[in-house]
């Protein structure tokens, strides 16, 4: 037991513990700024959850009515 408290006082013990600013360190706030920019843009202006909503909502059937007279229209023009 004597020989644990021995290491620890010895290794863990520091007088003085000095910190500087290195390059990885601007290189992370980059990195963060850029990833925070870039997810409001993805979730507020893309909207992706209004999108995905989207494709799983059923169509009423005036919205199919819609789509067939449009259908027609687009083939009349074509002939």
């Amino acid at each position: 037991m004597k020989i644990i408290t021995l290491f620890l006082t010895i290794f863990l013990y520091c007088n003085n513990a000095y910190a500087y600013i290195d390059p990885g360190l601007i290189a992370g706030l980059f990195n963060m700024l850029v990833a925070s920019v870039s997810a409001f843009f993805f979730f507020f202006v893309f909207r992706p959850i209004n999108f995905i909503k989207s494709l799983f909502m059923k169509k009423n059937d005036d919205d199919k009515n819609n789509d067939e007279d449009v259908e027609k229209k687009n083939k009349d023009k074509e002939v």
